[in-house]
């Protein structure tokens, strides 16, 4: 498997950029980074004399048949993840449309493993129903996101794809944290608390170190388990803690006041008007805090029983992207990478 060649969509991503330099530390010779024309490579710094970073949009067709055609097996990392009103039409275009295409393309060829780098999101949330594991059914919810819409409608379509042949397994993360890009997606909450929050959300969620999900993907490259899906959660944690310990780790004043539905619907309104008056982009969204006055835990003990896979436990994850960002802030750099 290690002389295949391997296309990693969404490359230069946060998670992308671990799973290339996961497949490189296992001996892959010939990995592709698929990236957007105008992405920014920073996350991908280091690996430009050993991978073949290639040019890819997942919405042109006629590129994906040229690439596809030089491939024996996709791990499709490439995502729109946001909560924006403005940014909806794009996300889904990106997640439904972009995996579409790429199964379809997939389909026609004679690719031997295609792994789904889906989200626990894709799941569902129900009001009843906080505790999830992979065999939960999809229903019709005020609590679903419209990114949780768009990767469950993604996930459809590699179903399909799968049932028409091809050959799948799909990994479900929570929320994935680590040494990244400190001002933007998920590890922006390292940096939010570093530079003070009054208020933490009442709700809970799972975490996972990017690591591991990067791990995951590999071992279900490498494995002959097909028509799976896989949750992949370090460990379940309530915002309140999952605020406390990152301000512990960074030293300095923890949120001390539980983030109340009134001030959630002045905090989004607020957020709202600001974007409109500068143009900035939204991390308080309405959808953001609904889901996180919200308490779910997700089960990965089918990871751990049938892949054998043992997790960074939340304390570790934790420590380490704090230590990350630290190091980043040390040497004037807005983003960290693992060693």
């Amino acid at each position: 498997m290690k002389d295949k060649k391997i296309l990693v969509t969404g490359a230069n991503g946060f998670l992308g950029s671990y799973i290339v330099r996961h497949l490189l530390s296992q001996g892959y010779i010939h990995v592709l980074a698929g990236c957007r024309a105008d992405s920014n490579l920073e996350m991908l710094t280091g690996l430009e004399d050993h991978v073949e970073l290639t040019e890819l949009d997942i919405l042109d067709v006629c590129r994906l048949e040229e690439l596809i055609n030089e491939v024996d097996a996709v791990i499709h990392a490439a995502a729109t993840v946001s909560f924006e009103p403005r940014i909806r039409d794009t996300m889904y275009k990106v997640n439904v449309e972009g995996t579409a295409n790429l199964v379809n393309v997939c389909l026609g060829k004679p690719i031997i493993k295609f792994v789904h780098i889906s989200s626990v999101a894709a799941l569902g949330r129900l009001k009843n129903h906080q505790s999830i594991d992979e065999r939960i059914k999809w229903a019709t919810s005020p609590f679903n996101t419209h990114y949780a819409i768009s990767k469950y409608m993604a996930e459809q379509e590699v179903w399909r794809a799968f049932h028409e042949g091809l050959p799948v397994a799909v990994i479900n993360p929570s929320l994935i944290l680590g040494a990244g890009n400190w001002i933007k997606g998920s590890v922006n909450i390292v940096d939010t608390i570093h530079k003070g929050v009054s208020f933490f959300p009442v709700g809970s969620t799972g975490i996972v170190d990017v690591r591991d999900v990067a791990k995951m993907a590999g071992l279900l490259l490498e494995s002959s388990i097909s028509g799976e899906r896989f949750i992949c959660n370090g460990g379940n944690i309530s915002y309140r803690d999952l605020f406390s310990k990152i301000a512990g780790n960074l030293q300095v004043q923890p949120p001390a006041k539980p983030l109340k539905p009134w001030l959630e619907a002045l905090a989004w309104r607020v957020e709202a008007f600001k974007n409109r008056m500068i143009k900035k982009p939204l991390t308080v969204t309405r959808e953001t805090l609904m889901t996180s006055s919200k308490s779910y835990t997700y089960d990965a003990s089918k990871a751990k029983n049938m892949l054998n896979f043992e997790f960074r436990d939340p304390d570790s994850i934790l420590l380490d992207c704090c230590n990350a960002y630290q190091e980043a802030k040390k040497e004037n750099r807005c983003f960290g990478v693992y060693k």
